[in-house]
């Protein structure tokens, strides 16, 4: 049925006209959209969904609430490390990564204090890192990340960093195979994963980390294991359900 739509939606001869009112998708150059069926959130993807123009207004920035800036500004953070991490990543993608998370570091924490003169650039950094993703995809955060969102009411921003964060643990500790991606990562991020990790725990990110035995059950077989193509390294049943339990506390 989504092939159905999306192939119906291609054909309609119309211009889209995108304006982002938060910084963080950077659906506004990207060939990705999201479906929720019974809560459960799908990623779709179509190159004739890429809208054919945008508007970046930053003025839209200034009433959002704190709360959905931390969250969007990590979605962006989160695209961009996906994107370096991804078999998929070439020149071209991996430039947008670098700058994006140049424009992140130097513009969060005055943008969570509202200053407007960070709203430009943070703008910039969701669109970056929104090219990014639209050629290298995103990867394992994300695919972790529905069923916290679902199960745990988590903003998407939040529940993707949070995985990022411990995804990233188990990825330095695999063994001297990641060791030079871990090392870039470092370098283009100015985290190693414990500093990414101590940085959520700041922002109040790591709390209400529980689930009942069921939800658990529930969230290590949600994983799409397709979106796990173009991760990196291999995970196996055995590692995600490692990785979940490397925050998740079962009640």
């Amino acid at each position: 049925n989504i092939l159905k739509v999306l192939t119906s939606y291609s054909k309609l001869d119309f211009k889209i006209l995108a304006v982002p009112t938060t910084a963080g998708t950077g659906a506004e150059v990207t060939r990705f959209s999201v479906l929720y069926n019974n809560k459960d959130k799908a990623s779709v993807s179509d190159w004739d969904i890429i809208p054919d123009y945008q508007i970046f207004d930053y003025t839209t920035l200034k009433s959002l609430p704190y709360e959905q800036k931390v969250a969007t500004s990590l979605d962006a953070f989160c695209h961009s490390v996906e994107a370096y991490w991804s078999i998929d990543a070439n020149d071209e993608s991996r430039q947008y990564s670098k700058k994006a998370l140049s424009l992140f570091n130097n513009n969060f924490v005055k943008y969570l204090e509202n200053d407007e003169k960070t709203f430009e650039p943070m703008l910039e950094c969701s669109m970056l890192a929104g090219k990014a993703i639209n050629l290298a995809r995103t990867t394992a955060p994300h695919a972790f990340s529905y069923k916290l969102h679902k199960l745990k009411g988590f903003y998407h921003g939040r529940a993707v960093a949070v995985s990022l964060a411990y995804i990233w643990k188990y990825m330095a500790n695999s063994g001297d195979k990641l060791k030079s991606l871990m090392n870039e990562t470092t370098e283009i991020t100015g985290f190693d994963y414990a500093g990414f990790i101590d940085f959520l725990k700041d922002l109040g990110l790591l709390d209400d980390l529980t689930m009942t035995k069921a939800e658990f059950e529930e969230t290590i077989h949600g994983v799409n294991t397709a979106r796990l193509q173009n991760f990196p390294m291999k995970l196996t049943d055995e590692d995600i359900e490692n990785i979940y339990s490397s925050f998740i506390l079962v009640k």
